[in-house]
This record gives C-alpha cells, structure tokens and sequence, in this order.
C-alpha cells in the first residue's frame, strides 16, 4: 500500500518534470532560432532563415536544421542553403556578448543553387535581352555586332546574277546584236539591187521601141552596168566574209572566258574570317554568365564583410580599452569550419569538403585574414583555395580554383540567328586565379576541353549556303578546345580578354567551305554562261546560214541578167550625123 501512495506521488511529478523539461528545450530552440536568425540577419546584412535549432546545454552544442542565406545580389535567391550546422560554443565570451565557436560544421551545402537555377532559367527561355547586358559588362558588344552582320552578308556576294557580268556574254550578246543588222543591212542591199535590175531592164525594153526617147538611159548604161556589177561583188563579198566575222567573234569570246575566270574568283572570293570576331560571336555570351556568377559570390562575400565591419561599429557603445599585451576579440568568430556539400563552378556540379578558418564578419580586428580550402570529393577532382585579407588595413581578396579532371557536358554556343556551335560532352581541365585588390580586378581563367567534336549549324541567310557539311568535316579534325580568359577593369566595370582556338577552327572551317562552295558557284557561272553564249552562236550561225542560202537563191541568176544587160548594150544603133545623109536605119521612122 505504501509503494502505491510512493509511485502516485512520483508519477505526476516526474512527468511534469519531463512535460516542464521538453517545454522548456523547445522554448529554448525557438530562443535559439530567433537568434540565429536576428544574429545572422545584422552580421551577414542579408536575410538569414533557420528551420530548426535546439541548444544542447550539456556539451554546448547549438545544431541548426534547414539554414538558408539570402544572397544580396539575388533577392529572390539563395546564397547558401544547408541542412545541418553544428557549433560548439564557447561559454566564457558570451559574458561579453561575444559569439566565439571553436568548431563547426556545416554539412548538405548547396551554393547558389536557388541563384543558378533562376539564372539558368532566364538564358533558357531566351531572356536576350538579360544575356546583351551581362556579356556588355564584360565584352565589347561592337565585335558581336560585326561578326552578326558579317555572317548575314556572306550569302549576298552569291546572290547575284553573275552571268551577265561576264565579258564573253557581253560579247556574245552584242554579237548577236550586230549580226542581225549587219544581215537586214546586206538584205536591203541586194533587194535593192534587184530593184535597180529590174528597173534598168524595164528602161531597156522601153529604150528598144523608140531609142531616141530612152536615148540618155541608153548613155548611162555602161555606168550603171558597172555599178550593178561592182554592187554585186560587194555583197557577194560581205556575205562570204559573214562567217569569217563570226569566227573571229568566236574566238574574241573564247579569249574572254579565261577573264571570266579571273572575274568570278574575285567576285565570289569570301572574305576571311576574323577570328576574333567568331571567338566573340561564339563565346561572350556563353562565358559572360558565369563569369557574372563568379564575381558575383566573390562580391557577395565582401559585402558580407563589410556589413559584418559596419554593424559593430553601429553595436558599439563605448570604447574597448586594451591592456598590453591583449588582443582585440571580434565579436563573432568561428575558428575552424568543416563543409560539406555541392557547389557549381562555370555551370558544373561538384560535391566538396573543406575548412574555413578565422571565419568572422571583422577580420580587421581579428587580425587574421578567412582562409578557404576546398576539395573535391566526386570523380572530377578540384582544389579551391580562398584568402579574404582585411588586416593592417588591406581590402584583398584571392581566389584559386585547379580541377584537373573536369566533365562538360554537351555545350551549344553561338546564336541561332545564323551560327550556332555544339560541342559534344568532353572532358578537360579548367583553372581559375582572381584577385580583387580595393576595386581592382585582375586574374586569369584557362579552359582546356579534349577529344571533342564540333558540329556546326547555319541558319536563315547563311544556312543557304551549303557549306555545314564541309564545316563539320574540317571541324572533325579537331580534338582539344583551349580558352583563356583575362580579367581586368574594376568591380563596377569588369572588363575582359578572350582568346580561344575555337574561333580560328570555325574560321578555317568556314573559310574552306565558302571557298569550295565559291568554285563550285563560279564552275556553275561558266557553265551556264558557256551554254548561254553556244546557243546564242549556233541560232546566229543558223541565222547566217540562211540568209546565205536566200541571198545565194535571190541572186543566183544577177549575174547573168547584168550580162544581158550588158550585151544589149553593145547590140544597140544610133542616128549618127554621118549617116543622117546616107542611109537612115531599118528601124527609123523617117523612113
């Protein structure tokens, strides 16, 4: 009876003890987040958001459960996520309101995944506009705009009409031109030749009734039998000499052909190239981007800094007296920090580990500059070491990024406008060196990709010309892309320096295929205009032929009818004074 009345008077007790307890771990948790929260929100100047805390009094553990930092050139993404982190307090500075952690350890790091995928998704759905601004950041936008306009003007030097430029058709067709009047000219000459036959033969039938009236036609016929007979052998002449004029024509047109050739090969020659104008074309817009992202986690972490500074100066009350010897103390501090998670350097994913020490929102007073060593822990490995220097009054930062082993993944680069690159998966190594000295940027970025292959694809005005499979065989002889990258200029104006083996081997590629395609243009030219001129000639030598064949038909018996002429002539008799006394003629009338 008495263990009953013990164990009744017990129970209530220890389980309120335990309600008390768990109400009071949870409080102390809400305590904790709020300020982690608050506390996070002032040192880093940028929202700080804890799902869960819980504060372990035992061992002086604070374990935070779902931790995302704002990134204060995103606001609507993050610039750290993380699933756990563990600190473990030192209990002797919080009397002073200070937050000293010996160690830490933030494991499930996502970096700039919620930024990324907001940045990804803007250049997918084609933001151009977003793109322009930040490659203008970086590039001179003028070389992209040249290189557009250039590769939109390509197709014009093939566009025109070149077979009437040539000078063996200009020739042919003027030809043709002459030839005709030259035979409507010789034709209205033997008509009217015929003509003045036929009147003269008409006078002599008039003249052989009453010869005294015809009498001065009969004076003139010597003269005009000449001139028929000169006529005559003049046109007779001119139309032999027709084929012999459409000989030399001929041969003053084939001389003309070899011209044509020399015409053509300047007309069609496609102008080189530029490389740097390709490399600008192709790249600034696909490097651009992650070099935005770059100095933007690099500029994130100096504004943290310098919020960290400007904070304890408004927190401040007061002044900190020093006695010798002693050393300022910031007011947050974690010496060493374990990480553990995933990050994305130039696109790529990588899972890492590492340390960070001196870890503090006020390195200036700790006097030791935030060290970051990170390593890979995948299969493409890489090293990244980091120093963010504030002490004797130094505003430094450095970052060195090595991966020796790097996977990429299918790249399509360019603008669908006219050119556009795509570069199957490879693998290759990258290295990174940047150093932000006050507002002065300076560093270098080295890609090298091997055992690639690249296949170009044309479209609109280019992608008439059919030049994309020369391209991609040249192309094909391509095994190793290497791309250099100089940073300078300032944090507030960037600039940049590209070079890249993968302009000239587009260049080349485009160069030997314009040129293949411009022989066979100029092949096709002369054909053409072979065809064009060898009509034009045989219906011309088929023209000449037949106006022969008339004219031998229509004057095929002048020569006989002259030489009646001319014999009537001799046949014929006048009243002579001599004879006027003797004997009038047979045929007189006054006899």
């Amino acid at each position: 009876m008495s263990r009953w009345i013990q164990w009744r008077f017990f129970a209530p007790r220890v389980l309120l003890f335990a309600v008390t307890a768990l109400a009071l771990q949870y409080a102390v948790g809400l305590v904790v987040r709020s300020c982690a929260k608050r506390m996070g929100t002032e040192l880093l100047g940028t929202d700080v958001d804890v799902t869960h805390a819980r504060l372990s009094l035992a061992d002086r553990t604070v374990v935070l459960s779902g931790l995302r930092v704002a990134n204060p050139c995103y606001p609507n993404g993050s610039a750290l996520t993380a699933e756990c982190c563990e600190l473990k307090l030192d209990a002797t500075p919080l009397l002073y309101k200070q937050t000293i952690i010996d160690q830490a350890r933030l494991s499930g790091i996502r970096i700039g995944a919620e930024a990324t995928e907001h940045t990804v998704s803007d250049s997918v759905s084609g933001s151009k506009k977003l793109a322009a601004k930040v490659s203008g950041r970086w590039f001179d936008d003028r070389a992209v705009t040249t290189a557009s306009k250039l590769l939109a003007n390509i197709n014009e030097r093939f566009e025109h009409n070149y077979v009437r430029q040539l000078d063996s058709v200009k020739l042919s067709t003027a030809c043709c031109t002459r030839f005709p009047d030259r035979i409507t000219a010789i034709e209205s000459r033997a008509a009217e030749l015929i003509r003045l036959t036929e009147e003269l033969e008409k006078k002599l039938d008039a003249a052989s009734v009453n010869q005294l009236r015809h009498d001065k036609t009969l004076n003139d016929l010597p003269a005009n039998v000449a001139t028929l007979r000169r006529e005559l052998d003049e046109i007779s002449a001119d139309v032999g000499h027709l084929p012999l004029q459409l000989d030399k024509e001929r041969r003053l047109i084939v001389a003309a052909r070899r011209h044509d050739e020399q015409f053509l090969q300047t007309k069609l020659r496609p102008e080189s190239v530029d490389q740097n104008l390709l490399n600008a074309y192709l790249l600034c817009d696909h490097v651009a981007q992650p070099l935005d992202e770059l100095t933007n986690w690099m500029l994130c972490i100096r504004t943290i800094i310098s919020t960290g500074t400007n904070a304890r100066a408004l927190h401040q009350r007061g002044e900190y007296v020093l006695f010798e010897g002693m050393r300022p103390a910031p007011n947050f501090l974690i010496r060493n920090l374990e990480l553990r998670g995933e990050a994305r350097i130039f696109g790529r994913p990588f899972e890492f580990q590492g340390l960070v020490d001196n870890l503090t929102t006020t390195p200036q007073i700790h006097g030791e500059p935030i060290r970051l060593r990170l390593s890979s822990t995948g299969t493409s490995p890489f090293e990244l070491r980091a120093t963010f220097d504030r002490t004797a009054g130094r505003m430094c930062d450095e970052l060195l990024v090595d991966c020796s082993n790097v996977s990429f993944n299918e790249q399509a680069i360019g603008h669908d406008e006219a050119l556009r690159v795509r570069i199957a998966p490879s693998v290759g190594s990258m290295t990174i060196s940047m150093r932000i000295e006050g507002d002065k940027l300076s560093g270098d970025i080295q890609l090298v990709q091997n055992q690639v292959r690249i296949a170009p694809t044309l479209a609109n005005e280019l992608g008439k010309l059919p030049i994309e499979s020369s391209m991609t065989g040249t192309l094909g002889g391509v095994n190793s892309l290497a791309t250099r990258l100089s940073l300078h200029g300032t944090v507030e104006e960037p600039r940049c320096t590209l070079w890249s083996n993968l302009g000239p081997a587009v260049a080349e590629a485009m160069d030997r295929a314009l040129q293949q395609h411009a022989n066979d243009q100029a092949r096709a030219v002369l054909a053409e205009a072979r065809r064009h001129v060898d009509e034009r000639l045989a219906a011309l030598e088929r023209q000449v032929a037949d106006h022969r064949a008339k004219f031998a038909l229509a004057t095929g018996a002048m020569p006989e009818r002259i030489d009646t002429i001319a014999r009537l002539q001799t046949r014929r008799e006048r009243i002579s004074v001599e004879q006027l006394g003797r004997r009038l003629p047979s045929t007189s009338m006054l006899r």
